[in-house]
């Protein structure tokens, strides 16, 4: 968040690759021990990202921005056609994004055009290469009359011109400024500091002339280009070459701030730049907290003759000069200018937007602050808050010009509606009032990097945990997933939604699919902490784990009935308590607890984590909340020790120490993922003494040994499916294993995921694709057979058809 410190480019973030999900073809087995056939661990579809080559923590598509990561962000406003056109840098991924309606602040419509990657999902700084169909954190965008774009092109020293984007489809840039025209180089400065090179720029407008002014920031100067794409009488027209510069005292080879001092002829770095329908021309001097207007510079000269923020003095360049007030500016960053002559300033370190009234230095009414001397920026994100606004622009609307903001920390573009006075029918904007519309976000509460909403998944950002159940009572079968960081569990109406990509359908925890606030609302039989594990009954009903609150909450069909839980399991009844063991350790308590299956019979099996044990209930939505029998602590409800027989070093068949997934076959013999214990434990049916182990060479053994098909490091979870294979996630080998009918052949794994076929490795692969898994978490089979896995550090779930 910014303060009232200097803004500043930060460098690129390392972006995801990877174009198209090429299919894997079988690989020649070889050294039989550590090679298997990938033809069966390549994974046909997946959910949470867009395709299989791509692991973003929330989603890079057509409806988010992320701004905040490059600190910067612009907005244009195609006055050319109706409805308007909407664009916007979403410079930390490396692309301008355009919406063919205005509309989209209201409806919030995905864009419908991208330019500077190959699609919407890409956002790799010069894809492909340095060329046409590049942008490297682009910071600038204006629209001429008649519609043709220009993008600052930032991190590659230039300014690309697209004619008609929404005709040509916006792929390639038809013509170049900065670089010699050539396309394909980015050097700063490019041939010396002249009137053909370019360094950082940044704003840029085109006057109704078509003349382009270009920010340049890096130099200290703004330089104006006369109608560089139409040849005119006016002498340098037609080119690609400046024809004046501002801040340099009319010299192309400089580019020192504040040469000579701070004074009327001086700049340091420019940020933006604006031309009113006078050709009045105003620029942001953003380190020296200013803004300067220029009278008709291109028949006069390029000495400033007023000045924004100073209190009207040339030679002062302090940050909120005099303090903060209505003549104050601390880092203003752009500047634009309705038809009327008023003028509107970004006043980015004070967090807010002011409004000038023609000819005035002296501010009538702000923006995103109550008053004029208030500039926090730490408050709640809302429709009257501004977190580091920079980019501007107006619309030409017949019911007052609306006024767009770049709220770049926010990452997200507010719209502002003018109300119309009664008397004077005269439009304007009142001090401190809520935006009206808003692009890059859902709710004008919410700030994501990216897209937030019910495809995406945060699986990486809380101890690599989520939770899949398919619920098969019903065809087709129903998805619910744990989307533990996020406190909810979404739910799908269809397993279709692995190729269809939709959206949930249901969401449990949280008011809506935007927010991810734990406890939402306060504890109660709506909220959720930290959901761990799920499971699914042969009748509908979900069983949710919420770790977090140490409570396991079921609810009855919850896609027929409602999403607020009907029993709550270790808390003694009570929904509006969640401590761990409430009233002591007992069969009525839990300590945060990770897992849970269901049984034939309808008998609940929760993993009780902190307690090293695992407890059974009886049908409790029909019964008791209260545990009938308990494993892995000698018959002892009021013990919850690791490894309680004897020895907390040596297992038993027994034991457990931090229990974590669970699963039951279709004999109803338990399987436990005995996570400290690097070991899987298969319990027969109702016995509390394990008959197999997988892992471990015995039933004492606990070492994370040496990665092969016999071992394994830290499991989180195992499934069995109807043909009696066993698969479990080895979360620290970064693989899945399957083992084909284990009870009644072996232990030694017979295929493994996630390390293109090798039992001896357990890295995680680079970079990510349908063959690549990272830190896995559960494991889960539907009735077909098909295997769906939580890819945690991959931020996915992927499904492998019958593997």
């Amino acid at each position: 968040m910014l303060n009232n410190s200097k803004p500043s480019l930060k460098p690129l973030l390392t972006a995801i690759t990877g174009i198209l999900l090429l299919s894997a073809q079988p690989t020649l087995l070889l050294a039989a021990d550590s090679l298997v056939s990938e033809a069966d661990t390549v994974a046909d579809a997946v959910l949470g990202q867009l395709d299989l080559n791509h692991n973003s923590h929330y989603l890079v598509d057509g409806y988010g921005l992320n701004l905040a990561d490059w600190e910067t962000g612009d907005v244009a406003i195609d006055n050319s056609v109706t409805p308007n056109r909407v664009y916007v840098t979403d410079t930390a991924n490396n692309r301008v994004l355009g919406w063919s309606d205005i509309k989209a602040f209201q409806t919030h419509a995905p864009a419908d055009i991208v330019i500077g990657q190959p699609n919407f999902a890409e956002n790799t700084a010069n894809n492909g290469g340095v060329s046409a169909a590049s942008l490297n954190a682009p910071s600038g965008v204006a629209v001429d009359n008649s519609g043709n774009l220009y993008v600052a092109d930032t991190g590659n020293h230039r300014v690309l011109y697209y004619r008609l984007p929404y005709k040509s489809g916006g792929k390639l840039a038809d013509e170049v400024f900065g670089q010699g025209g050539s396309f394909t180089s980015h050097a700063e400065n490019n041939g010396g500091v002249t009137e053909n090179s370019l360094s950082y720029p940044t704003g840029l407008t085109v006057d109704k002339a078509g003349n382009l002014y270009v920010a340049d920031s890096g130099n200290n100067r703004v330089l104006e280009f006369h109608s560089p794409l139409r040849t005119t009488v006016v002498t340098g027209s037609g080119d690609t070459s400046a024809d004046r510069v501002f801040g340099q005292l009319g010299v192309f080879s400089s580019n020192s701030a504040n040469a000579f001092g701070a004074t009327a002829d001086s700049i340091y770095y420019p940020s933006d730049v604006a031309v009113d329908i006078q050709n009045n021309v105003y620029i942001v001097d953003s380190f020296n907290n200013r803004v300067l207007k220029y009278k008709k510079p291109l028949v006069t000269d390029t000495t400033a003759d007023n000045v924004y923020g100073q209190d009207k003095l040339f030679t002062t360049v302090e940050c909120n000069k005099g303090g903060i007030s209505k003549r104050s500016l601390c880092y203003p960053w752009s500047v634009a200018v309705d038809a009327n002559g008023d003028v509107y300033i970004s006043d980015r370190s004070n967090q807010r937007i002011l409004g000038y009234a023609k000819g005035k230095t002296r501010a009538d009414t702000v923006l995103g602050q109550p008053n004029f001397i208030r500039h926090e920026h730490d408050v709640e994100t809302s429709r009257k808050t501004l977190n580091g606004p920079s980019g501007l622009a107006l619309d030409n609307a017949n019911d007052g010009a609306k006024l767009y903001v770049s709220d770049v920390y926010n990452n997200r573009v507010l719209q502002y509606q003018p109300s119309q006075d009664e008397v004077t029918k005269e439009w304007s904007f009142k001090r401190w009032q809520p935006a009206s519309g808003v692009l890059g976000q859902y709710l004008f509460k919410t700030s994501y990097k990216n897209d937030f909403n019910s495809r995406v998944f945060s699986f990486s950002e809380y101890d690599d945990s989520g939770s899949i159940a398919i619920d098969t009572s019903v065809t087709p079968s129903r998805v619910y997933v744990a989307d533990t960081a996020n406190h909810r569990v979404l739910g799908y109406n269809s397993i279709a939604a692995f190729t269809s990509q939709a959206k949930a359908d249901l969401v449990i925890g949280q008011p809506n699919a935007y927010s991810h606030e734990a406890n939402y609302g306060g504890l109660s039989n709506k909220s959720l902490n930290y959901p761990r594990a799920l499971s699914v009954d042969k009748h509908g009903n979900l069983f949710v784990v919420d770790n977090g609150n140490s409570r396991v909450l079921a609810f009855n069909t919850p896609f027929t009935t409602d999403t607020t839980a009907d029993v709550v399991l270790g808390q003694s009844g009570s929904f509006t308590t969640n401590s761990c063991n409430q009233n002591g350790i007992s069969a009525d308590s839990l300590c945060y607890p990770a897992g849970i299956t269901v049984d034939s019979n309808d008998s609940v099996y929760v993993a009780d984590l902190n307690n090293h044990r695992v407890l059974k209930y009886l049908a409790p939505l029909t019964t008791n909340v209260v545990a009938d029998a308990v494993y892995g602590q000698g018959g002892s409800f009021t013990s919850s020790l690791c490894n309680f027989d004897g020895d907390p070093d040596i297992a038993s068949a027994n034991s457990f120490c931090h229990p974590l997934g669970l699963s039951v076959d279709a004999e109803d013999r338990l399987y436990v993922a005995d996570w400290a214990n690097n070991r899987v434990l298969a319990f027969p049916k109702d016995t509390t003494s394990a008959s197999h182990v997988f892992g471990q060479p015995d039933l004492t053994s606990k070492a994370c040994a040496t990665t092969s098909a016999d071992s394994l490091c830290h499991p989180r979870s195992v499934t069995v499916n109807s043909q009696a294979d066993v698969f479990i996630s080895d979360h620290a080998n970064n693989r899945v294993l399957k083992y084909n009918s284990p009870l009644t052949t072996d232990r030694r794994a017979d295929l493994v995921f996630g390390q293109d076929g090798h039992f001896d490795t357990g890295s995680c692969l680079a970079p990510v694709s349908a063959s690549t898994l990272c830190g896995p978490d559960t494991v889960a089979t539907d009735s077909d057979d098909n295997l769906y896995v939580i890819d945690s550090q991959n931020n996915r779930i992927v499904q492998f058809l019958r593997p």
